[in-house]
Parts: C-alpha cells; structure tokens; sequence
C-alpha cells in the first residue's frame, strides 16, 4: 500500500497488516524546473499567491481579510488562481473593501507555475489537507508557504531551511 504522508501512514497501519511504503514526494519536478524561483529584489511588492479549489473547506476569505488588514501597512499584492463556489463571494469583498488594485483574481490556470514562482509567500488557510500538493510545488520553486497546522502540513516544512510556518487561529 502505497501511502503519501506520515499521518495517513499511521492512519492504515491501524486497519491493515498489509506492508506500507511512504513515497513523500508526488510532483512532476521534471516539468517544474524550468520555474524555479528568481532571486527577489527589495524593490519589488511583496506578493502572496492562493492555490487551489475556491471553498469553504480551501477557505480563501480568510486569507482576503487577513490580507486586507496586513495591506493597510505595506503595499502588496495577492494573486488568487482557482475556481468554485466561493468565487463571488470574494469578488464581493475585494470590490466592497476596494482591493482590486493589490487582489488579482486569475480564475483556474493549468499552468500556474509562473504566477507561482514570482510570488514571495504562498498560503494555503485549509481547514483540512491531505498533503497539498500545490504547497509541495511551491516548496520545490523555493517559495515558501504558510500553511495551517493541519493534516500533514508539518510534514512539509524543514526548520532548518525554514521553509514556512504553521498556524492555527484565522
């Protein structure tokens, strides 16, 4: 039984006698290679990116107020790549708080590798995750995320490259 992180390892080892192999890393990191992050100036906008489904459970509107309130101090950016339920509902907030000029809507990319890579942060606020694997691509472009501290997320981060941070509270 193939298995993708340290949780849902112990998860079967539970239910099954059968023989488990962790395999950790499940991207193509092939085609990602010719994306890999560019050495950012002091002189650029800092710019955060959200990758993936735009749902309660992915919970992209926390990210837009966090962002709202950290924006009021530095200028920045943030670039929103998925589609899905909540989409008007964020499109709502970034006109009602007037963030069109700093929150880019880009809808679903199949290629969102470039936006990506030229990104400082990326954030995954998910309130459940199995291992995400946009954070795994991000990690392996050298971009570093901030993930909440769930599932397997810890799994990804190495303290010593510091690599990103876990939270807990919105």
């Amino acid at each position: 039984t193939l298995v993708m992180n340290a949780t849902i390892k112990k998860q079967v080892q539970k239910i099954s006698n059968c023989k488990i192999k962790l395999i950790r890393n499940f991207i193509d990191e092939q085609n990602l290679k010719k994306y890999l992050k560019r050495k950012i100036t002091d002189k650029e906008i800092p710019s955060f990116i959200f990758l993936g489904d735009l749902t309660e459970r992915k919970n992209p509107l926390v990210l837009l107020k966090s962002f709202k309130e950290i924006a009021k101090y530095q200028k920045l950016k943030l670039h929103i790549v998925g589609e899905g339920p909540l989409k008007e509902t964020l499109e709502i907030y970034i006109r009602e708080n007037d963030l069109r000029n700093q929150v880019i809507m880009h809808g679903f990319l199949s290629n969102p590798y470039e936006i990506l890579s030229k990104s400082d942060v990326m954030v995954l606020p998910s309130y459940s995750e199995g291992t995400p694997r946009a954070a795994m691509e991000a990690l392996f472009l050298g971009v570093p995320v901030i993930l909440r501290d769930v599932d397997s997320n810890a799994d990804l981060l190495d303290k010593e490259k510091r690599n990103g941070r876990l939270f807990k509270n919105n």
